[in-house]
């Protein structure tokens, strides 16, 4: 089928009632795409955006996705630091 113009009225109202649910599936896809949690998996390096230790990079220890945090090794604390997701980035 090259042209709706071959389709009957039934069909030509399946086809835009198909076309209205594969939107609203995109939609939906799309509005939990960008809800989706980041990915802080061990081992993984990042660079803290934001707050008491803006600017270093560290490794994941460890991830609770409960309180949005990350524990986090960095190179000049003697001690791993719990930093939230949102002050995280991951290290280019």
């Amino acid at each position: 089928m090259d042209s709706n113009k071959d389709l009957s009225p039934a069909e030509q109202a399946r086809l835009e009632s198909l076309k209205t649910m594969l939107d609203a599936s995109n939609a939906r896809y799309k509005k939990a795409s960008k809800n989706r949690r980041p990915v802080f998996a061990a081992g993984l390096e990042v660079k803290v955006t934001n707050g008491d230790h803006v600017g270093k990079t560290g490794v994941v220890l460890d991830a609770d996705y409960i309180a949005n945090r990350a524990l986090i090794s960095l190179a000049d604390q003697d001690s791993p630091r719990w930093i939230g997701f949102r002050s995280l980035g991951h290290a280019d």
